[in-house]
């Protein structure tokens, strides 16, 4: 399926399937931080609040979704220095280095014999 969607037949490349990755776990800190929100949501409806920190020993008095939504950002952050960087980036074709390798130590053994 995925072939079919790149073009490519054997599907991915790496670096696609690098960019998933940085997708996936970006929108699971997305989804992370808006299941926080609606916890923190009941939790206050039973607990007063006394002191608003980011990390307090009761998390139920914190704010760990602003954590996950900062995680999500960076996350973004990364994928777009991904996309950026990886416009340079040239695969290794392995047969021709195979190639090239074989070659090379054909001539070395034709200098030794020599």
């Amino acid at each position: 399926m995925a072939g079919r969607l790149s073009g490519n037949p054997k599907g991915l490349t790496e670096l696609q399937r690098m960019g998933v990755g940085l997708i996936i776990g970006m929108l699971s800190m997305v989804v992370v931080g808006i299941t926080e929100i609606e916890r923190l949501k009941r939790e206050i409806e039973r607990l007063k609040r006394s002191e608003a920190r980011l990390i307090p020993n009761n998390l139920n008095e914190g704010h760990m979704d602003r954590w996950f939504f900062l995680l999500a950002v960076l996350t973004a952050f990364d994928f777009l220095l991904y996309l950026f960087c990886s416009r340079w980036y040239k695969g290794i074709n392995l047969e021709k280095t195979t190639e090239m390798q074989v070659q090379h130590q054909e001539d070395l053994q034709v200098v030794f014999k020599v």
